[in-house]
C-alpha cells in the first residue's frame, strides 16, 4: 500500500509542496481500485456496488423523493451478502492456490508414518545452561508411534510417541524421521 502511495504521489503531485492538494485524489483512485486477485475494491466491499466516479455517462442515483427505503435496504442487504459470500469464496480459492504453491515449491511430501513405526525426533533447540552446544546429540530416540492424531483437515497430522527405552509418552505435532 505504501508503495502504490508513493507511485501516486509521483504520478500526481507536481512536487512537494502540491502533495496535500493531491491526497483525496489518490486516497479515491485507492479505493476504487480492485484488490489484483481478488478482483474486487475496497469501496465495492463496503457498499456491494462499483465506485461512482461521476465519469459522463456513468448514471447517478435516483433522487431521494423516488426512493423506497425498505426496498432500497433488502436490495443492499442482498447484494452486501452476496458480495461477502463472493469475496468468502475468492479467499478461499486463493489460499487453496497459495497452499499449492507452497508445496510445490518447498516439495512437501504427504507423511506416509504408521503405528507401529520407530522414529527419531530432530532436537532444534539447545537448553539453556548445557553444557552440550556444539557436541549436542541432533536426534533423540527412538520412539514408537503408538497413534496417529488427526483432528481436523485443515490442520496437521500429530502423533502420539513412546520412548522405546523408557515406556514415557511424548507427543510429537512435526513430523518424525524414519530410523
Amino acid at each position: 500500500m505504501v508503495k502504490r502511495l508513493s507511485e501516486h504521489l509521483k504520478f500526481y503531485a507536481k512536487d512537494d509542496y502540491s502533495i496535500e492538494e493531491v491526497i483525496p485524489l489518490i486516497e479515491m483512485n485507492l479505493r476504487a481500485a480492485t484488490h489484483s486477485k481478488l478482483g474486487i475494491s475496497s469501496y465495492e466491499l463496503v457498499f456491494g456496488r462499483s465506485m461512482p466516479l461521476g465519469i459522463p455517462g456513468n448514471p447517478e442515483t435516483s433522487s431521494e423523493e423516488n426512493i423506497d427505503r425498505v426496498a432500497y435496504y433488502k436490495w443492499l442487504a442482498t447484494e452486501l451478502n452476496r458480495l461477502h459470500g463472493a469475496l468468502k469464496k475468492a479467499k478461499e480459492d486463493l489460499r487453496l492456490t497459495e497452499k499449492q504453491t507452497h508445496d510445490r515449491i518447498n516439495k512437501v511430501q504427504q507423511p506416509k508414518w504408521k503405528v507401529g513405526d520407530q522414529v527419531l525426533i530432530r532436537q532444534e533447540s539447545v537448553k539453556p545452561g548445557s553444557a552440550k552446544v556444539l557436541t549436542r546429540q541432533r536426534f533423540e530416540g527412538p520412539y514408537i508411534i503408538e497413534e496417529i492424531v488427526k483432528g481436523r483437515s485443515d490442520v496437521g497430522t500429530a502423533y502420539m510417541l513412546r520412548n522405546k527405552e523408557t515406556g514415557k509418552d511424548h507427543c510429537c505435532h512435526s513430523v518424525p524421521n524414519r530410523v
